[in-house]
């Protein structure tokens, strides 16, 4: 454009068609020189994209310092985007724009954006807010609600990233500092393309912590495991069903220069990381299960009794429950009307596991009480047996004996 601007070129009248009138051949052949001398002198690489570079460096040396990450991720783009503009003076010669990014001029200038240190600080300006949430000693606690009018008055609209990646949907502190962890990761203000893979490698990481932490508590770490595990639970059901969409969108917002291969990796990345989250529901439930099953089984303790109520009565059987029946699954009932964020996904398996529980429990103390009754029968019917034995057997000898006396006073008798 430069050499174009100088070059000798008449002014195009248009007619009185309204027309301009066509180019001759000494305008084209001219156009043609100068794209030869463009391509020989490749002034946008050995002239242009030096300068620039150059005034860059000698008058904003601070702009390379990455103590201020804000300031510091702005000024990187707005270098970016003054080198793409260069870039677009070779008109898509690739010969042409792999001279200018190997130049001495771009090597230089591009080594000056200390871009590890950079990540550095957001790393720990992500880690410190979300990190002190998923403590190995942390319990789940309920966020407060949000207010529906935070953004009143604002002035605009919340982002579309900020839309995919709401933390306000979720209940528990630690699943929304996990969104705001996400979100941060590839927030516009924080995002920069050539650290593209370690963005990814944190928000992989933050979902590994939070998957980590449920687990420690589940294991014991948690008081009150199956409350806890109550609180948690609808969060990780959201997270396993929305998550990886959410992510998904949000790259293709904020990565539009990667390569749809590489996109495809970062989707099976995530996917791999939320699966490994989804396997947590079914471990939730166990400990849900396990708890509240103890708390009905308890509740089947007067079975017990049933043996010494019939016991030497001549009461005739029962024709309906016993009293404590209806009380055999409160502790479920009371349970999941004080989990009320409980999806039905999980509900349904949590009754169901309960209920075999405390069925299995039933069974197996009424097998118990039946074996202890019928051991009892049989004893006393041994007894019984024993007891008409002996009689029978005393009953026998006294009649030997007077036999035997008879036979013996025959006896002498018959000597007389």
């Amino acid at each position: 454009p430069l050499l174009r601007a100088c070059a000798p070129s008449r002014e195009l009248v248009a007619g009185e068609d309204g027309l301009a009138p066509e180019r001759g051949a000494e305008e084209l052949a001219a156009d043609a020189h100068i794209d030869e001398v463009l391509a020989v002198y490749d002034i946008p690489t050995r002239v242009i994209w030096p300068e620039i570079q150059d005034a860059i460096v000698r008058n904003m040396a601070a702009v390379f310092s990455p103590g201020i990450p804000d300031l510091f991720q702005r000024c990187f783009l707005a270098a970016r985007r003054i080198f793409a503009m260069v870039e677009q003076l070779h008109h898509g010669d690739e010969a042409a724009l792999r001279r200018l990014h190997t130049c001495d001029a771009s090597v230089a200038f591009w080594k000056k954006w200390n871009l590890p240190v950079y990540f550095q600080l957001r790393f720990q300006e992500v880690t410190g807010a979300f990190v002190p949430f998923v403590e190995e000693k942390s319990v789940p606690e309920l966020a407060a609600a949000p207010s529906r009018d935070a953004n009143a008055g604002s002035g605009a609209a919340p982002t579309q990233q900020y839309r995919l990646l709401a933390g306000d949907a979720y209940r528990v502190t630690a699943t929304r500092a996990l969104l705001d962890a996400l979100r941060r990761c590839w927030d516009p203000d924080v995002y920069i393309a050539q650290l593209a893979h370690r963005s990814l490698k944190l928000s992989l990481q933050a979902i590994a912590r939070y998957v980590s932490w449920i687990r420690t508590g589940l294991q014991g770490v948690w008081k009150e495991p199956a409350n806890h595990a109550a609180v948690v639970a609808g969060d990780v059901e959201r997270l396993a069903d929305r998550l990886s969409a959410e992510l998904a969108s949000v790259l293709r917002m904020r990565t539009r220069d990667l390569d749809a291969v590489v996109l495809a990796w970062m989707d099976s990345a995530f996917a791999e990381s939320i699966n490994e989250l989804a396997k947590l529901l079914p471990d939730l439930v166990d400990v849900m299960a396990s708890s509240v099953a103890g708390s009905c089984e308890k509740n089947l303790q007067p079975l017990r009794g049933i043996l010494a109520t019939y016991r030497m009565t001549n009461k005739p059987p029962p024709t309906h429950a016993s009293h404590f029946v209806p009380n055999v699954l409160r502790p479920l009932r009371g349970f999941i009307s004080g989990a009320s964020a409980l999806p039905p996904s999980i509900v349904a398996p949590l009754r169901l596991r309960v209920a075999e529980s405390t069925s299995a429990k039933y069974l197996s103390m009424a097998e118990e009480l039946l074996a202890s009754v019928l051991k009892a029968e049989e004893t006393l019917r041994r007894l019984n047996i024993g007891k008409s034995s002996s009689n029978l057997g005393a009953a026998g000898g006294d009649r030997g004996g007077g036999a035997a006396a008879a036979a013996k006073k025959g006896g002498s008798a018959a000597g007389r």
